[in-house]
């Protein structure tokens, strides 16, 4: 997936569906295509939130309550790291 810088996978505990966040320049449409299958290889709903690196630079500045939510959740980290994410200012 060309483009995303990270891409993070985080469970509210209230919801069986899996959070995605793709930080980066990726349409939707593209997206779709790249994540074809998975929801149904994994047995979970998949939901898709794309920020582009600007969009998370200024909701993580201006303390977004959704961003503030995903970055104190436990991630598991698909591409990127912890250490990439937290560098993104």
């Amino acid at each position: 997936m060309s483009g995303i810088t990270a891409i993070a996978w985080y469970k509210r505990a209230t919801c069986s569906a899996r959070r995605t966040a793709f930080i980066g320049e990726i349409g939707l449409r593209q997206l779709g295509r790249s994540l074809s299958g998975v929801a149904a290889r994994i047995g979970r709903e998949i939901n898709p939130h794309i920020l582009s690196a600007e969009e998370f630079t200024k909701r993580r500045k201006g303390r977004d309550r959704f961003l503030t939510r995903v970055l104190a959740a436990p991630k598991l980290f698909v591409v990127g790291s912890e250490i990439e994410l937290e560098a993104m200012d």
